[in-house]
């Protein structure tokens, strides 16, 4: 893929302090609270969206992951 940067801008330490938790060998990715739904005025939104036809989503994690984001989102 040209000019993809496996870990964006920062460097590889840098990318694991910011996103990894723990030992190496067994800590895990951070994920966002609340299962990565909002806070809206003190409350979780888990209110379905819609998506618009042909709206594109990206997968987070492995093929079992359940974050998704816009196509093309960084990870961050």
């Amino acid at each position: 893929l040209k000019g993809y940067q496996r870990t964006g801008e920062l460097s590889p330490q840098a990318f694991l302090k910011k996103y990894w938790e723990g030992p190496a060998d067994t800590g895990s990715w951070k994920y966002p609270p609340n299962d990565g739904f909002a806070e809206v005025n003190g409350e979780i939104d888990k209110e379905p969206s819609k998506l618009r036809p042909g709206q594109r989503l990206d997968r987070f994690g492995s093929e079992y992951g359940g974050y998704l984001a816009p196509a093309g989102d960084a990870y961050a």
